[in-house]
């Protein structure tokens, strides 16, 4: 079953660290009624340092995919729970559970697995981000932190 799963096999097990959460969200206490539509939103700058788990556990058994493409498939993944709470308080700030899939490749199609997760949490949407996995021993590069949306 390992094997099935791709670059997705080395993650099941439970990650622990810490982490920092920074949300603009409505500061209902600065306004007494929603704002019209040309007023300004009264945003509060909220700061956490957080304690973060990230629990992986496999699929134990492959997960028939049909379709009108191509002939029935067999995919294989891990599902998992994100569990956000304050370093200070612990009050929790996020729950989310999800699954990542790996899709063998289509021999028409690439050369390599793809990847794609299936979140669904309190604060958004699913999302299927697509492309093709890839291992390395190097560390993840990042850029410097910052409160901006990058393009």
């Amino acid at each position: 079953m390992r094997s099935a799963q791709g670059p997705l096999q080395e993650l099941p097990g439970r990650w622990v660290g810490r982490g920092f959460n920074l949300i603009a969200r409505p500061d209902f206490a600065a306004r007494s009624v929603p704002p019209g539509p040309g007023d300004k939103s009264a945003l509060f700058l909220e700061l956490n340092f957080t304690n973060e788990t990230l629990k992986f556990d496999s699929i134990g058994s492959p997960i028939p995919n049909r379709g009108f493409d191509q002939n029935d498939i067999e995919l294989h993944g891990v599902h998992y729970l994100q569990q956000i709470a304050d370093l200070n308080t612990g009050g929790a700030l996020h729950l989310e559970p999800g699954i990542w899939i790996t899709i063998r490749r289509r021999p028409s199609r690439s050369k390599r697995r793809a990847s794609p997760g299936w979140r669904r949490s309190r604060t958004g949407p699913s999302c299927w981000p697509r492309g093709p996995g890839s291992r390395s021993r190097a560390a993840p590069g990042s850029s410097p932190p910052t409160q901006f949306p990058s393009r």
